[in-house]
């Protein structure tokens, strides 16, 4: 009569050359495991643009009605807004761009870190 062994699962595993997270995900040994680190940040970035007063008249009608369109609420004004976010779209800030990672400078982000789980 022949000798049965058993085996934990564990032992199992570690014969069959893998190895399962908390959650039962199987890895293989030979596979490296991928880790993401997601930060949230928050930033403040800051644009500046430069428009002669000619051309904002021309398309505005004047600066004060620019200002009103800069202000301008979607509720309210839809087709106001629009036409200032339009006019934006096409302007270049040409690079005059500043940017406050606050979160970096104060050291107030959130990480997190996860098993990427491959689907083999």
């Amino acid at each position: 009569m022949a000798n049965t062994i058993v085996m934990t699962p564990e032992e199992e595993d570690r014969t069959a050359g893998i190895t399962r997270s908390f959650d039962g995900h199987v890895f293989s040994e030979e596979t490296p495991i991928i880790i993401s680190k997601s930060e949230y940040h928050t930033v403040i970035s800051d644009f500046k643009y430069e428009i002669s007063p000619s051309e904002i008249i021309e398309v505005f009608g004047s600066i004060e009605k620019f200002e009103e369109a800069m202000n301008a609420d979607y509720g309210k004004d839809p087709e106001l807004f629009i036409k200032f976010d339009d006019f934006m779209i096409d302007r270049d800030y040409s690079g005059n761009r500043e940017d406050d990672w606050i979160s970096d400078r104060k050291g107030g982000y959130e990480i997190e870190y996860k098993i990427v789980k491959n689907i083999e």
